[in-house]
């Protein structure tokens, strides 16, 4: 967790500090520097290293089960990756990352509690990004090459908008949004408090709507799921997030208006009109960066699909959204398992994920380096973690248990564990 973690924040941090730092379209070159290069290739290199060397000692002893978790979460990378090489995309090394995670999780099988570190880690981005905000503004505020603000009308708090070591304030917002919920595993609650404001004081800086949106509604989950009854609350959860799922698909297929949604609409409309075209396999991973060299294109705007479902099903066509329909449903069905054994974090993490993905591409299975820590991660350990033994009995440490009382739940871990 840590090594992926430094992966991003890293590379990032030492980019902003060595080379400029400005808004730029999506063919503006703006490479990273010698040292930058070098540092990001060899946290590469550490993550898969890492991960090669557990799946190796462990390779006589491998689990036996969930290996139909394991082919659902590899199947996506490997369609695309596969499509990919037919269509003459190389294959690039950060591209391993992705299964290397996923494999080295399910040998590893750490224990759920374990996640509190990556809400650790996403504070420690946020203080990050928080003081070179204050202190270093030419790095840590978005501006425009010519060293003005921007956007103006965007702008919440009036210092500016945030971006801390990464390029954009969604792209932090998206990183500290769904990193969020993991501290809910904190043992402490002053932490779990401090870590919340702190973080949640640096997403309404970042003026990332989708990520205000989804801490708002990662909070109303938590609070919801409150409720006395163990099956109470499952239902709960279900219906939570089933709603945000859907949501997520709805607002691009039914958005006509291209202004809509700070011009998303725009992106939405065209995106699945060129996937009409392309039902099956879909467009592939070059689809935007290619689209942005002609006039009749997005205006060099369009990095993505700027919605996880838009940007699944344009990539990789009806096959691809298949595939990654199975993780969903099988994450969704964790979730409320894990609800149903007293622990409302993996819930409310999937609840926000899906409120983030309604306006951002906030999962890839490469392309996406910067989210690893918070999205690969945290799904990995919740479908391959140890389960708490369920003996089907209510008692009082079920009860209202969630982000705010995660002392509970890191007990009854612990005792299961044990």
């Amino acid at each position: 967790m840590v090594v992926t973690w430094l992966a991003v924040v890293l590379p990032r941090f030492v980019q902003s500090l060595t080379s400029p730092k400005h808004a730029a379209l999506i063919n503006d070159a703006i490479p990273y520097s010698p040292t930058t290069a070098l540092l990001s290739h060899a946290l590469t290199v550490a993550v898969i290293g890492w991960c090669v060397i557990v799946i190796a000692l462990r390779s006589a002893n491998l689990p036996t089960d969930r290996r139909r978790i394991l082919v659902i979460l590899l199947a996506p990378w490997i369609y695309l990756i596969t499509r990919d090489f037919y269509a003459g995309v190389h294959l690039h090394l950060q591209d391993l990352e992705y299964p290397a995670i996923i494999i080295a999780v399910w040998v590893l099988r750490p224990p759920l509690r374990k996640l509190v570190v990556l809400g650790y880690l996403a504070a420690a981005l946020a203080l990050i990004s928080v003081l070179m905000g204050t202190f270093l503004t030419s790095k840590g505020i978005y501006h425009a090459r010519s060293g003005d603000l921007v956007p103006l009308d965007k702008k919440i708090l009036p210092w500016g908008i945030l971006v801390g070591p990464l390029t954009s304030e969604n792209n932090l917002g998206q990183a500290l949004v769904l990193g969020l919920p993991l501290i809910g595993l904190a043992r402490n609650r002053i932490v779990r408090l401090v870590v919340i404001l702190l973080t949640a004081y640096a997403i309404v800086w970042t003026a990332s709507r989708s990520s205000i949106a989804a801490m708002a509604v990662g909070g109303l989950i938590a609070l919801a799921l409150q409720v006395p009854g163990r099956k109470l609350r499952q239902v709960v959860a279900v219906v939570a997030l089933l709603a945000a799922g859907l949501v997520m698909i709805a607002i691009p297929v039914s958005t006509s208006v291209g202004t809509d949604f700070t011009n998303r609409g725009y992106i939405w409309i065209t995106s699945l009109r060129a996937w009409s075209q392309h039902r099956v396999f879909g467009l592939g991973s070059q689809y935007y960066s290619s689209l942005a060299k002609y006039e009749e294109g997005l205006g060099g705007q369009a990095f993505h699909g700027h919605n996880t479902f838009v940007q699944m099903v344009v990539v990789g066509g009806a096959v691809g959204l298949v595939l990654v329909a199975a993780i969903a449903i099988v994450s969704l069905g964790s979730a409320v398992r894990w609800v149903g054994r007293g622990v409302n974090v993996p819930a409310v993490l999937l609840g926000t994920f899906f409120v983030s993905a309604t306006l951002e591409w906030s999962f890839g299975f490469y392309d996406r380096d910067f989210l690893l820590a918070v999205t690969v991660l945290p799904l990995a350990m919740v479908l391959f973690a140890p389960r708490p033994r369920d003996d089907g009995q209510e008692d009082g440490s079920q009860h209202r248990v969630g982000v705010l009382g995660a002392h509970d739940q890191t007990q009854q871990l612990n005792a299961s564990h044990s």
